[in-house]
């Protein structure tokens, strides 16, 4: 276990540049897509993660379309998985009820490419708009 985690340590560095690069090709994606709003954009998070709405798309419709095309995506924040309810950290943050319903959250590991990110980017470019949100 010791020279896993030791293996681990030395790779932990240049893993970090390699999701970050992902992250970073992947927002300047989002940035062209209309309706598109990356959440903590200008703060230090972590590297492999990017978590963001489309407005007009609740989070489980799109990822619902996302799924169907291949993509395997998180809706809302990973302490609120399962719950249904919008990230109670995105409504701390001042961000509207009905855009932090349509939060989904992109993980990158070790082996994601480039090439991942801009088919994910095209299948976004690509969903079919709802006609309206659901009612609450």
């Amino acid at each position: 276990f010791g020279a896993a985690a030791e293996l681990a340590q030395q790779e932990l560095d240049a893993r970090a540049a390699q999701v970050r690069a992902l992250r970073d090709r992947l927002e300047a994606g989002l940035h062209a897509l209309p309706d598109a709003r990356i959440f903590a954009e200008h703060v230090e998070r972590m590297p492999n993660t990017v978590q963001f709405a489309i407005a007009g798309f609740e989070g489980e419709a799109l990822l619902m379309q996302l799924d169907r095309k291949g993509f395997a995506v998180s809706s809302g924040s990973a302490c609120a998985s399962g719950r249904g309810e919008p990230s109670h950290v995105l409504l701390g943050m001042g961000i509207a009820r009905e855009i932090a319903e349509g939060a989904i959250r992109v993980s990158f590991g070790k082996d994601n490419t480039e090439a991942e990110v801009d088919q994910f980017l095209a299948a976004l470019a690509g969903l079919t708009r709802p006609i309206a949100m659901s009612p609450r």
